[in-house]
């Protein structure tokens, strides 16, 4: 099956105050012209750098995002995937509207030392 679809493509480049220069691409179907080519690169720059900090986070911050990939048989992976990302909601729910998450979370430092403590009480239990 071949399906013919016009995008466009457009460049931008940046210099930050060092003189390195960074370079931007994207595609987009969305039509562009002089006035919302800006917005329109505002925008893109704004979702990678959201998109950017989601994944650092859950890949060191003690949510093992990258170990997961790989493990067991067909869509494992995928299931621990789909199940990070409503915990990582919850967590951050939690961090917007919970004092004693707050709390806990100033007092570790870091949510990777968070969920080690949390881990911890989980081990001191014989399970079997």
């Amino acid at each position: 099956m071949h399906l013919d679809c016009k995008v466009n493509v457009w460049e931008y480049k940046e210099k930050d105050k060092k003189g390195k220069e960074t370079i931007w691409i994207w595609v987009t179907d969305i039509p562009l012209c002089k006035d919302n080519v800006f917005k329109i690169m505002r925008g893109g720059r704004a979702r990678h750098k959201i998109e950017k900090e989601t994944f650092n986070t859950l890949k060191n911050q003690g949510y093992n995002f990258e170990h997961n990939f790989g493990h067991g048989n067909k869509y494992l992976s995928e299931v621990f995937a789909s199940l990070m990302m409503p915990a990582f909601f919850v967590d951050q729910l939690q961090q917007l509207g919970c004092k004693k998450f707050t709390l806990a979370l100033t007092r570790f430092k870091s949510k990777t030392m968070l969920w080690g403590h949390k881990r911890a009480i989980f081990l001191r239990f014989c399970l079997t």
